[in-house]
């Protein structure tokens, strides 16, 4: 189904291969890419791991409070984060990063994973949430 959503979003594209008005260029892509956003959203799932706590992961609790201080709530907000991006966050040195990147991938995940951006603006949705609940 991605596989079909993408060929739309190509062949959107390249039907404004010949306008010349840029700023209707512009308008049709942005309007292309929110409608394809949308699309995606009600036709691929989020995967579920991913609006998952990171309380599930059973850390520590000084790797807990780190990520929570940091506002990484959930395990789709953690696995996009580097290790070089982790090991910044005060508090958490190497054994934690080794215990989260352990847990992570226990899961069936890594550090730095690829998402695309509607799952990346809905796991940010979902953190905020998660958020919001525990205050």
């Amino acid at each position: 189904m991605n596989d079909l959503i993408n060929q739309i979003e190509v062949y959107l594209l390249k039907s404004t291969e010949n306008f010349t008005n840029q700023d209707q260029i512009e308008g049709l892509h942005k309007i292309f890419s929110e409608s394809l956003c949308a699309l995606r959203e009600r036709i691929l799932p989020l995967d579920p791991s991913f609006s998952r706590s990171i309380k599930t992961l059973e850390l520590t609790a000084r790797s807990y409070h780190c990520l929570k201080g940091e506002n990484i709530l959930i395990i789709g907000a953690l696995i996009q984060y580097s290790k070089g991006q982790l090991l910044v966050i005060p508090g958490l040195g190497r054994k934690s990063w080794l215990e989260i990147s352990i847990r992570i991938q226990d899961m069936g995940f890594y550090l730095n994973y690829p998402l695309s951006d509607w799952e990346k603006s809905k796991i940010k949705k979902l953190n905020n949430i998660m958020n919001d609940d525990e205050n």
